[in-house]
């Protein structure tokens, strides 16, 4: 068999080119096209025919097409590109029988296997026709080679697409029974409150436009009736004797005691939200329940960039009132609230809590004892991150347990009144983008900043000008159908729940428990409310937004697969594991191209509004301390950079467009 393989470039008007079950152009056609992109590998040549068998993309895994059209336009060319390796499948049928029928040949009268090949197992393809799969078995029970069905006559799926190809996949560990018995700090019995002064509801937004007014202004907080500071400098006059008053007031500390003096304050560099300072106090009476580091959050300065932009989501109310009332009774850690507050007549507010007591830096990677915290992680650093597939693990794991909180009515009665769900209507996991938009208007940008001004931030099979014509033509075939997409993903009521809005792996803070099992902690409530539950993988601020390709690429469904068995296993809604993979993957699809119209727009969050153009000919790599260093240009750099790098990396990695033209082919109306 020739080892020479093809690219197919035509079709991309039709949807792919035209396949034929023999060499003569008379002979019957395939029942689907080839699909544009597809990689192909030549089995037999006869002049202008090419007998084939498909190695990526989508479309009949073997077959006969014209190399070019009577025009002499070409419909495929010889490719420079690698082999994929071999596609990995899990077994997902015979779960009532042990496993699954295997033959030890592709003929389905061939002699069967004394033994099944077991439900879970992860297989490794070595040949596909049809139906009939050639296989090695990776991991799991059975048999070590044989062929098997990838689903049955009526349409159930014995195997399925693990995802990615060779490499490890994410087998999650078993779920407790209940939260404490992961070693999680739960505070026992912690009963949902009830009772809550319905009037706070108006806290959480918006601010009414003909109410607000001196926002440099200090007004009486909604919830505790005080005048607060909301900046660093207030806050240093305030001092001791307010923090005394106010922490009585929100229950914090006991009539009988208070704050004797702060021993030092120092604001905090992180993040692009808020003004951050860390206090270290000493009480009247010390206690081993009151933390004397304590973290305070206070609004941007009126004449910072982002300021106007906060006013206007006006998520700083939702994240005051959640830490008041309901922090304590979630199954999972998180800082402890001692005061908070909000004017709505001025946008000013103030959050205190407990500082984490995280792990110096000299300790990362270091494995520490039970419930020591580990070193702070940040966001777009997946490459330094020790673990970070159990990391992302634990932050699904604690991001489903609160949906499920929630849904089960163990965070009260009142929370849909407080927090009223997010309005549906015209919800969008994307805007469609026309062929001829990517074509000339994104297509020339990405390749300046991929082939010329960014390479060295790309693999070498991304950054090489066959890969990306290939991904133009891909991305002009998905951008218009985004619309129907969105409506695909967004579609199901039950997709609407309580969750995490900010789900970064840098808003949770690491720990493992006395089993040495990877937990996490949530922070960060600004925004939490009801909303699409799985934005929480693929948005602003879903987590695998900025998730590098080495954990999206091969764990991506494994993840969803946790979050979703963990929802179903605390008492929410159990749903179609399959569907929600499939959801996210169109999600990261519609996110990956909108990232794309982040180079030379000229407006805040470009990828070059940090680093001009020219500048990017000297970054070394994704590990250059441009990327690196732990300030915010450099947090906000990496943020936009990352998700755009990590993105078109992901797309090749977890072969997106065969996954789109399946998803479209299953959902053309019969």
């Amino acid at each position: 068999m020739s080892r020479q393989l093809w690219d197919v470039v035509g079709g991309g008007d039709k949807g792919g080119i035209l396949v034929r079950t023999g060499k003569d152009v008379s002979s019957p056609p395939a029942p689907e096209r080839l699909c544009t992109g597809a990689l192909i590998r030549e089995v037999a040549l006869d002049e202008e025919r090419l007998h084939y068998e498909l190695l990526d993309g989508a479309g009949p895994p073997s077959g006969w097409v014209s190399v070019s059209l009577k025009d002499g336009r070409a419909l495929v060319v010889k490719s420079e590109r690698q082999a994929p390796s071999p596609k990995l499948w899990r077994v997902v049928g015979g779960g009532d029988k042990g496993g699954i029928l295997v033959r030890a040949g592709k003929d389905t009268s061939a002699p069967a296997e004394a033994e099944r090949l077991a439900t879970g197992s992860l297989v490794r393809e070595l040949e596909r026709d049809g139906l009939r799969l050639h296989f090695e078995r990776v991991s799991g029970s059975g048999p070590a080679r044989g062929w098997a069905s990838t689903r049955l006559e009526g349409g159930k799926e014995l195997l399925v697409p693990a995802g990615g190809e060779e490499g490890p996949r994410l087998a999650p560990e078993p779920l407790p029974a209940a939260p404490a018995e992961a070693g999680r700090e739960v505070v026992p019995g912690a009963p949902a409150p009830t009772g809550l002064p319905l009037e706070l509801a108006k806290t959480l937004g918006p601010y009414v436009a003909g109410e607000v007014g001196d926002i440099t202004a200090n007004h009486p907080g909604a919830h505790f009736g005080e005048v607060f500071p909301h900046t660093p400098e207030q806050l240093k006059e305030f001092g001791a004797d307010w923090l005394t008053r106010v922490f009585r007031l929100a229950g914090s500390v006991p009539e009988d005691n208070g704050v004797a003096r702060v021993l030092s304050q120092h604001e905090f560099l992180g993040g692009g939200a808020a003004v951050k300072v860390v206090l270290e106090v000493e009480y009247l009476r010390p206690s081993a329940d009151l933390h004397t580091q304590l973290f305070v959050k206070m609004p941007l300065p009126p004449d910072h960039k982002n300021r106007a932009l906060n006013i206007q989501l006006a998520f700083e109310g939702r994240e005051v009132l959640f830490n008041r009332f309901y922090t304590k009774c979630l199954p999972f850690r998180t800082a402890r609230f001692y005061y908070g507050d909000i004017s709505m007549s001025t946008t000013n507010w103030i959050l205190i809590t407990e500082r984490i007591a995280f792990a110096g830096e000299a300790r990362r990677g270091e494995r520490l004892g039970p419930d020591e915290v580990e070193p702070p992680v940040r966001k777009g650093l997946d490459f330094l991150l020790p673990d970070a597939l159990e990391k992302y693990a634990a932050l699904y794991r604690r991001a489903a347990m609160l949906t499920a909180w929630a849904h089960a009515g163990r965070l009260g009665p009142q929370l849909a009144e407080l927090f009223p769900p997010a309005a549906r209507a015209g919800y969008m996991i994307g805007f469609p983008v026309a062929a001829r938009t990517v074509e000339e208007e994104l297509w020339p940008r990405v390749e300046d900043f991929v082939l010329r001004h960014a390479r060295r931030l790309f693999p070498a099979d991304v950054a090489e000008p066959g890969y990306l014509a290939r991904l133009r033509a891909e991305c002009a075939e998905v951008g218009p159908l985004l619309g129907k997409a969105s409506k695909y993903c967004t579609a199901g009521e039950e997709l609407w729940a309580f969750v995490h809005p900010n789900l970064h792996i840098d808003n949770a803070f690491f720990l493992r428990n006395a089993a040495g099992r990877q937990d996490c902690g949530l922070l960060d409530w600004a925004g939490v409310g009801f909303s699409f539950l799985l934005s929480q993988f693929v948005s602003g601020g879903g987590a695998l937004s900025l998730a590098g390709a080495e954990v999206r690429v091969p764990y991506t469904d494994a993840l969803v697969a946790c979050y979703f068995e963990t929802l179903a296993e605390f008492g929410g809604p159990k749903l179609d594991v399959r569907d929600m993979q499939l959801r996210v993957a169109l999600m990261d699809m519609a996110y990956i191209v909108g990232s794309m119209r982040l180079l030379e727009t000229g407006r805040s969050g470009d990828v070059y509004e940090y680093l001009p153009k020219e500048a990017y000919d000297g970054v070394r790599g994704l590990d250059d301390p441009v990327f690196t260093a732990d300030t915010i240009e450099a947090l906000m750099l990496r943020s936009v950079v990352m998700m755009l790098v990590e993105g078109i990396k992901t797309w090749k990695g977890r072969c997106y467009h065969q996954i789109f033209s399946e998803w479209r082919a299953s959902s053309k109306p019969r």
